[in-house]
């Protein structure tokens, strides 16, 4: 039965994979244009290199200061079909196993699970990076998670785990095309009823209450 499983979300994974440009052509393998987001140059530490996700708003009105991503997307004046199309350049950001070097401000993130991080000194990549900031556009107000992704079943982090991060992109894509049937109008939380969830997702009996109505 476990085999027969895998084999079907194999399929479903390939099925969706051919939907999104950025399955085929990631941006570590064959870059293209995005409108909205982009990577930033490449920073050496450690003996290894870093990079985070930039927004592109150069071609917007943007002359507020904005501490972060989320803020300077929602001084951009887009409609809903651009931040639909926004999420979509997230996905498209999957196998890019690059260390992130993305800082969230003081707003992302409980105090105590923030003071963790810096404590075990967590990295993450940058297609958990992307992961991270799509759903963070989700919310409505504060954002509650952090950017460490967990397994339910093992407990264990899997921040850089290429089985996991497969396994949960499959789930985002899944979630982005039946969001779209509705055009995004009901938001419902990613990893609903999956085997993951973010750090500090659970520090409420229901994360999707927290969720704007609609994109």
């Amino acid at each position: 039965m476990k085999k027969n499983r895998l084999n079907e979300m194999l399929i479903v994974s390939l099925v969706i994979c051919f939907y999104f440009l950025g399955c085929s052509n990631t941006l570590i393998n064959k870059p293209f244009k995005l409108k909205y987001l982009s990577l930033s140059e490449p920073l050496k530490h450690d003996q290894k290199y870093e990079r985070h996700i930039e927004v592109l708003y150069k071609d917007y009105s943007v002359k507020e200061f904005a501490p972060d991503d989320r803020m300077k997307l929602n001084k951009m004046g887009l409609n809903r079909a651009n931040r639909i199309d926004i999420l979509q350049e997230y996905l498209s950001f999957y196998g890019n196993e690059t260390i992130s070097n993305k800082r969230f401000s003081n707003i992302y993130g409980r105090n105590e699970n923030r003071l963790l991080i810096a404590k075990e000194n967590l990295k993450f990549s940058v297609e958990l990076e992307a992961l991270y900031s799509m759903t963070t556009m989700l919310f409505n107000g504060s954002v509650i998670i952090s950017p460490v992704l967990k397994n339910k079943e093992t407990g264990e982090i899997c921040n850089f785990s290429r089985k996991d991060l497969d396994l949960v992109y499959t789930i985002y894509r899944e979630w982005f095309l039946n969001m779209k049937k509705n055009n995004f109008s009901k938001l419902t939380w990613p990893l609903k009823d999956s085997n993951y969830k973010w750090l500090g997702e659970d520090t409420v009996e229901n994360v999707e209450i927290l969720l704007k109505q609609s994109l």
